[in-house]
């Protein structure tokens, strides 16, 4: 079973092939993959509603931005992980300050990303 057994994630990327492949990663490493949700709106839902550990959120969605889910996670005090083929400086001043990694991610990355974000130990 991997080091974040029994957290629960949310996936919001609005690209098929790739949020199949965050959950996968995620499921493999024994966390339960919240979504993946493809819009801003119901990734709000889950953000709003469900028991969440972290979150993973692609910067921009088919509808609009992840800044208003970002925002969510916050008040949850509910840390999240941007993914973005963008640079840093280039996302949403709600979304700067947490922890990022540039697309295409790499798994192992992506994994210690999320173990030091949810204090998983290594």
């Amino acid at each position: 079973m991997g080091t974040l057994a029994g957290k629960r994630i949310l996936i919001v990327e609005d690209e098929f092939l790739i949020a199949e492949d965050l959950r996968r990663i995620i499921e493999g490493a024994g966390a339960t993959p919240i979504g993946p949700t493809l819009t801003e709106r119901a990734a709000r839902i889950l953000a709003g509603k469900e028991k969440i550990d972290a979150a993973l959120l692609d910067v921009h969605l088919s509808d609009k931005t992840s800044e208003d889910v970002a925002l969510a996670l916050k008040r949850r005090n509910v840390p999240f992980l941007i993914i973005s083929g963008q640079p840093r400086e280039l996302i949403p001043p709600a979304m700067r300050g947490g922890h990022f990694l540039q697309k295409p991610v790499v798994r192992d990355m992506l994994l210690a990303a999320l173990e030091m974000m949810s204090g998983a130990p290594r």
